[in-house]
């Protein structure tokens, strides 16, 4: 089999053909393993992402509690302070 090549205007041989392919086959592969190695990074990265978020937001709500359970005890200790002693 003979596949005409419009570069060099020479017919190619079966052989060069299948030697052609199969350097497109490698570098096809390599090229999928590199986008899989991206996708996989992203993802890594997303989910690190949303785990630094979900972190925050637990921080940030425990803080609030800290906060709110502080303000309690200054004002049953201002409501104990007003109390006369008698």
């Amino acid at each position: 089999m003979e596949l005409f090549c419009y570069q060099t205007n020479e017919r190619m041989q079966e052989k060069d053909i299948e030697k052609l392919y199969r350097e497109l086959l490698v570098k096809c592969e390599g090229l999928i393993k590199t986008l899989s190695q991206r996708v996989d990074a992203e993802k890594d990265a997303e989910e690190k992402e949303k785990a630094r978020k979900v972190r925050e937001e637990m921080e940030r709500q425990k803080r609030e509690r800290e906060e709110q359970e502080r303000k309690k005890l200054e004002e049953e200790e201002h409501k104990k302070q007003l109390v006369p002693k008698y």
